[in-house]
């Protein structure tokens, strides 16, 4: 995991802040799978009442490039989750 998901797990956390949702787009993986990490880190953290909406699949002004490379396929490789029971709105 890196650490844009450990800032999302501690957010989702925090009883000082009211998160109202999630919008993921493409960046160090493809979208689908972003969309995926984040219903699977809200279960992780117990916080499926948070909605998760899927956004751009790819930037507006230049092409997608990914970072596989360094996050692994899944983009949260090392963290073995199960699939999300959830889904995105």
């Amino acid at each position: 995991m890196g650490r844009g998901d450990l800032a999302l797990m501690l957010a989702l956390q925090s009883p000082e802040l009211e998160i109202l949702g999630i919008t993921t787009v493409a960046g160090n993986v493809p979208q689908p799978l972003v969309t995926t990490n984040a219903l699977k880190l809200c279960e992780l953290v117990g916080r499926t009442d948070v909605r998760v909406f899927a956004g751009a699949d790819q930037p507006l002004e230049r092409a997608l490039f990914t970072a596989e490379y360094v996050h692994g396929p899944t983009g949260i490789d090392g963290a073995d989750l199960p699939p999300p029971v959830t889904t995105a709105s």
